[in-house]
């Protein structure tokens, strides 16, 4: 259902909250979330070639003694440079001429003038010199970016650098390049750009829309929306029920904003210090529904118990506020491993902060009930086809990663213009 998933279902059913638990995501390192993995380039190196050590012959003072000598010992075996390479041959003086490539490591000990040890040994110290630092500038580099990932990409972020915390090997393809659109089964890759307007009306009229505002979708302004029949499912998709504390706003608004976010993952965090207030005072003055899922891919390292804690805290009308203070204050502890994980003691203290019931905070924190209730969330997320987050779905819009907050605008600006020419009845009925 989720843009770049080949096999996203067209009749999306109601999401089950409280049934199988999610899918298990991979086991990562530590909450302190990088994006996707930088890898360090491969560096070649030269490998010194280590000579034989060889003994002089005996110089024979005669040719009788010589042939004496051959009479009784073997002939000696021929010298190991010279078997190696055959080009290579001795001089006079046992050695291997001076101007030969392979000079400075094949020349033999004690065959070398003192003015030539000391060239050699130069040499040497450079070629030692420049590897070291090439070692260390490679790994300066390394620790830059394993230290502080956000260093990487800032608020402005192109569209085809968006900041996601991925959970599996990332897409190829369409995704890398940011876009949204999902492959259309009636849309085959002959098709011209015509044929495909014509069989996605609404996901053509959206690009025009942003196209007048002058708004570019190359730059970040806006983001991309998917095929038409991707675009009903999406809006099929139920509302979260009313006695939960994840959603503001009134149920019938014209536009749905939800939220798909993991508490460890650093670009929500970047998310919601940038954009969910003010996502939040467009659902309290009734503009939009925002709805917040909990999508927890590093429950590894207990991002689940935190979803957890946070649900429990909506069962007594305080999520917003216990949701905050988890990305503002964290919940984390050090484990024997040297592991950062949740800690539970933390996460009761901000309830105490919160002034919630302790002890029906506890009880609804560790319930089957809540447990399913989160990884019922984490498995519909898994189902449309979602692989990272923050991934928020504006109506049938789909926005993967933590775009700056007026790209977000842009978008719910853009999906109410679109119910003027294409009333939510007509979109969600729209079928390949």
């Amino acid at each position: 259902m989720i843009p770049n998933n080949d096999n996203h279902e067209d009749d999306a059913d109601a999401p089950n909250f409280s049934g199988t638990s999610a899918t298990s995501s991979e086991e990562v390192s530590g909450p302190e979330l990088t994006p996707e993995e930088s890898s360090q380039p491969e560096t070649g190196s030269e490998q010194m070639p280590v000579s034989s050590e060889e003994s002089t012959p005996t110089e024979a003072t005669s040719e009788e003694s010589l042939a004496a000598d051959n009479s009784t010992q073997e002939t000696p075996a021929p010298d190991a440079a010279s078997t190696i390479n055959p080009s290579i041959s001795q001089d006079a003086a046992g050695g291997y001429p001076s101007n030969d490539p392979q000079h400075l490591w094949t020349l033999r000990e004690g065959s070398l003038t003192p003015e030539e040890e000391k060239k050699d040994k130069r040499q040497y110290a450079i070629v030692v010199t420049v590897l070291v630092i090439i070692a260390l500038v490679v790994g300066a580099a390394v620790l830059m970016v394993l230290s502080d990932p956000s260093r990487l990409r800032d608020a402005n972020s192109s569209p085809s650098e968006r900041p996601t915390s991925v959970w599996t090997e990332p897409k190829t393809g369409n995704e890398s390049q940011g876009s949204n659109q999902s492959p259309d089964p009636a849309s085959s890759a002959t098709s011209s750009p015509e044929e495909i307007a014509a069989q996605n009306p609404i996901a053509s009229r959206y690009a025009e829309l942003a196209q007048e505002k002058g708004w570019s979708m190359t730059d970040g302004d806006v983001v991309p929306t998917v095929y038409d029949n991707v675009r009903s499912a999406l809006l099929a998709t139920p509302s979260l029920p009313a006695n939960t504390g994840e959603a503001i706003g009134p149920e019938d608004a014209p536009v749905r904003v939800q939220v798909f976010s993991d508490y460890l993952c650093h670009y929500c965090q970047k998310l919601h210090d940038e954009s969910m207030q003010t996502l939040e005072d467009l659902a309290n003055s009734g503009d939009i529904r925002l709805e917040f899922y909990h999508f927890t891919i590093f429950a590894a390292n207990g991002s689940d118990l935190a979803a957890q804690a946070a649900h429990a805290a909506g069962l007594q009308g305080r999520f917003w506020e216990y949701s905050d203070a988890l990305f503002t204050q964290g919940a984390l502890t050090t484990n024997a491993q040297g592991q950062q994980v949740v800690n539970e003691d933390a996460l009761t203290s901000i309830a105490t902060q919160l002034g919630l019931d302790l002890e029906k905070f506890k009880s609804d924190m560790n319930s089957e009930e809540t447990k399913n209730y989160v990884a019922g969330q984490t498995a519909f997320a898994s189902s449309m086809g979602m692989q990272s987050t923050p991934g928020i779905i504006v109506n049938g819009t789909y926005i993967s990663g933590a775009y700056p907050t007026q790209t977000i605008l842009n978008v719910i600006d853009l999906e109410r213009e679109l119910l003027k020419e294409f009333p939510l009845s007509e979109q969600k009925a729209t079928r390949p």
